[in-house]
């Protein structure tokens, strides 16, 4: 399964993430951090296009893995909305953060955008795309083994309702704990956009789709972009950290 996503993240970045940051940012002698760089592919394929990566990864396994397929990238093991990591433990600030379908994951969302902003230069960008909350699949359930993985908007029922039904499909509890917590982590996209304005990320460029890129790779789906929030099931952007000074 690590050779899968490894390949499928070197696609995505290939097909679609290098050509948009080349559209819209020059990248030559760029130092770049992925949070949440899971097995690695994105930074091996950027690596191949002379874009210097490093990685942040909080499952050990994912990150070892990524050292395995990126044997002369620094991958390092560690958690975003940790207090305790700073430029002196990643050991360089950055011009450009990537961070693909990751923050969606993380219930600490302040934490994480602090360390992010800390960890870029002035004038640093941030790179970030995630499933908004009112996606069919905001509680990520394709990842179950059962029937339950076909049934959109799951993460719209409540707790009680989405534990039971992961019994009657014979789901594992900590599989369906998973989908819980996905529930309650999903990323509203307006107070997302009003995070970043008030830690001083400027919006660069955002563009909503009602079908992903990531779909047309996964699911032979065509991009499709979305005509307002409602219709809005992924969001993508490209911000831009200048804070005003007084």
């Amino acid at each position: 399964m690590s050779l899968k996503h490894f390949h499928e993240q070197k696609e995505f970045a290939r097909e679609h993430v290098i050509p948009y940051l080349k559209d819209m940012l020059p990248l030559h002698n760029v130092t770049a951090l992925e949070v949440g760089c899971a097995e690695g592919g994105l930074i091996n394929e950027m690596t191949n296009s002379n874009i210097f990566v490093m990685g942040l990864e909080i499952s050990k396994q994912r990150a070892e893995t990524a050292e395995h397929f990126n044997k002369h990238e620094v991958i390092f093991q560690g958690d975003i909305t940790d207090k305790e990591l700073s430029v002196d433990l990643i050991g360089r600030c950055y011009d450009l953060a990537i961070m693909i379908d990751t923050i969606e994951h993380i219930s600490d969302k302040d934490s994480a955008l602090k360390n992010i902003k800390q960890l870029l230069r002035y004038n640093g960008y941030l790179y970030i795309t995630f499933p908004t909350k009112q996606s069919p699949y905001a509680g990520h359930q394709q990842n179950l083994k059962s029937w339950l993985r076909y049934i959109p908007y799951l993460s719209y029922f409540p707790e009680k309702a989405i534990r039971f039904a992961g019994k009657l499909a014979g789901e594992k509890g900590s599989k369906i704990s998973e989908v819980i917590k996905n529930k309650y982590n999903a990323v509203d996209e307006t107070l997302f956009e009003q995070k970043c304005l008030n830690m001083g990320f400027k919006i660069i460029d955002k563009n909503r789709y009602l079908s992903r890129p990531s779909f047309k790779l996964r699911y032979n789906l065509p991009v499709i972009k979305a005509i307002n929030h409602i219709t809005t099931f992924g969001c993508e952007y490209l911000l831009k950290y200048s804070p005003i000074t007084t």
